[in-house]
């Protein structure tokens, strides 16, 4: 985590400069925010959003409207806090010192070329335009990442070849969480679906049937099983609604219990 701020937090604290701005949140108040928000977290505490709201409440920061999530997203930039622990379903805040364990700084150049490789490794195939919109990297130093490494990434045609000879297999499907990297780390998400999808189904838990998303899902926990919900995206064919069932059995004995239904709304 120190190795991604140190390689990316200037770049996203000046994005978002008008943003602090347009709120109110000039260098003076952002300096008292760190303070007080270091106090309340102190000593491995732990804060959820409402707690730590009311810490910054009382050291007279106003955090009405976008004013928190903005306050937080500084924090975070800064290097001083960053997830706790669960409580409950409960996010909560913690101080990154006493989370993340101290680390060498790493030279930028060495940080990039680990980013580009994390990045292809687990995402690929992607185009640099891919990698640069994912990472918020400037696009120069985007592309010097990646020329970095070019020797360790296959591109286009010898991909394509090893795509072609892939052994074919029957529909098979997932059920992926909100926020999944395979729905938001691509700046051209066009073949994903059959048709365009909207910001809120990119961003929702979604189900996908041999590479494609088919729908959107919940799950509801009852005594008789899980049940889940389907909202597809255009028609579901009963092929890729089946491959969904046969998902969700896996899913639910993930969790310990049985299906009790699968209905599309």
């Amino acid at each position: 985590m120190r190795w991604l701020l140190a390689l990316t937090a200037a770049r996203m604290r000046t994005q978002a400069a008008t943003r602090y701005r347009e709120l109110g949140l000039d260098g003076k108040t952002l300096a008292r925010s760190e303070v007080a928000i270091a106090r309340a977290l102190a000593n491995r505490t732990h804060l959820d959003r409402a707690q730590l709201a009311a810490a910054l409440e009382r050291a007279k920061i106003a955090t009405t409207g976008q004013r928190f999530p903005y306050l937080v997203h500084h924090a975070e930039l800064a290097g001083l806090v960053c997830s706790g622990a669960l409580r409950g379903k409960q996010l909560t805040f913690a101080l990154l010192d006493e989370r993340v364990p101290a680390s060498a700084p790493i030279p930028r150049d060495v940080a990039l070329a680990m980013l580009a490789r994390r990045y292809f490794a687990r995402r690929g195939p992607a185009t640099v335009a891919d990698f640069t919109w994912w990472s918020g990297l400037a696009a120069a130093e985007a592309r010097a990442a990646v020329a970095s490494i070019a020797g360790e990434l296959v591109t286009d045609g010898a991909y394509h070849e090893a795509a072609t000879h892939a052994p074919a297999t029957g529909p098979r499907a997932h059920l992926l969480p909100a926020f999944d990297e395979y729905a938001v780390a691509y700046r051209d998400r066009a073949a994903l679906a059959s048709t365009a999808l909207t910001n809120f189904q990119l961003l929702s838990p979604i189900a996908v049937v041999d590479g494609r998303v088919v729908a959107t899902w919940r799950r509801t926990l009852g005594k008789r099983g899980v049940a889940y919900a389907l909202a597809p995206v255009g028609t579901l064919a009963a092929r890729d609604r089946a491959a969904i069932e046969d998902a969700a059995a896996r899913h639910a004995a993930f969790l310990g219990s049985t299906v009790d239904s699968v209905s599309t709304r």
